[in-house]
């Protein structure tokens, strides 16, 4: 990226931030550059709503409130509420052929950083671990039960 190498060579040496810097003497990448550079820009941008506001907090995540799991029985729901959010909150009609879920890890062979052998085993294998999500989404799902609060 030319184009940000002599706009900061043409800004007073002071004047540039340590990454900048590090970035005219190739000390660091361009992608690192512009994270640094974004990560600042949302942070000023927190920052200043907030103050506008009159309030805290992150802006852009909510915390998620934590539970703790001390049943075998919400173990098993947890995993299958994880499988199937996108379904319970209408971005697909079936959790299964959702794009964006660990499920299709679960089913592959491929190698993954889940713990997919100690799951499928927790479920008796890979044949209950389908069959339980699929009754459990249906039941959930289709009779109106919520499985969150």
């Amino acid at each position: 990226m030319e184009e940000i190498k002599n706009h900061l060579q043409s800004l007073p040496t002071v004047s540039l931030k340590p990454i900048e810097k590090q970035y005219l003497t190739n000390a660091t990448t361009t992608e690192i550059l512009l994270e640094l550079e974004w990560k600042r820009f949302f942070t000023s941008y927190s920052m200043a709503f907030n103050k506008q506001h009159n309030r805290t907090g992150n802006l852009f995540h909510r915390p998620f409130k934590r539970i703790e799991i001390d049943k075998e029985s919400h173990f098993t729901q947890a995993i299958v509420y994880i499988h199937a959010n996108a379904q319970r909150h209408n971005l697909c009609k079936d959790f299964a052929l959702h794009k964006w879920t660990s499920w299709h890890s679960m089913l592959s062979n491929n190698p993954t950083g889940l713990k997919r052998e100690e799951v499928l085993e927790w479920f008796g294998g890979l044949a209950k671990f389908i069959e339980i999500h699929k009754k459990m989404t249906e039941y959930y799902y289709n009779t109106n039960v919520a499985i969150e609060e």
